[in-house]
């Protein structure tokens, strides 16, 4: 608990749950907003960028083995998902450009969260990174209270999501470069 690695990791890995999280809860109603009526309609749409979520993470995951490197393969997926989550936020009143800036950032977002799990076990060993690894896992869950919370209640104050995705697009952004505060390998 006195290491500064593992709270930048959970930091890290906070702003990677938010935006999964928010895409997560937030999604079929942001879908709904953008024009949707349907309830099947929305479900079916609510799946699309999952779908692409799934290969965007494989990919990432298969060069990023390839290569051997970690750090960009985790900080671009979380710069690209926080854009995509402004994107969002200026497009939700339109069913298809909201639903292609929500794949992107549920594809990004994702490819984020699958790379991030490499990078603390390159940076902790021994005894002490079974802990370090629940703890930083325990910090980033507290994203999902924030999420939904913070979202609904900006929602509240607002009559939009929008203010939620602009700051929660910065904090992945943000979340991006922490992680290429990280020392290791490339």
């Amino acid at each position: 608990m006195r290491s500064p690695v593992i709270w930048l990791l959970g930091g890290i890995y906070f702003t990677i749950a938010l935006g999964i999280y928010t895409i997560s809860f937030w999604l079929p109603t942001i879908i709904s907003r953008s024009g949707v009526e349907s309830t099947v309609t929305v479900g079916l749409l609510s799946a699309v960028p999952f779908l692409f979520a799934v290969v965007a993470m494989v990919w990432v995951a298969t060069h990023a083995d390839r290569t051997g490197e970690r750090r960009w393969h985790t900080a671009v997926p979380c710069a690209v998902g926080g854009i995509g989550l402004v994107a969002v936020g200026l497009t939700q009143s339109a069913t298809v450009p909201a639903l292609v800036a929500l794949t992107v950032a549920a594809a990004a977002i994702s490819s984020a969260q699958a790379a991030f799990w490499s990078l603390p076990t390159a940076l902790l060993s021994g005894v002490g990174a079974a802990a370090g690894i629940a703890l930083v896992n325990s910090i980033g869950n507290v994203a999902g209270a924030v999420s939904t919370s913070l979202v609904g209640v900006v929602s509240e104050a607002t009559g939009s999501t929008a203010g939620s995705l602009y700051l929660f697009g910065g904090v992945l952004v943000v979340g991006g470069g922490l992680v290429l505060a990280l020392r290791i390998g490339r």
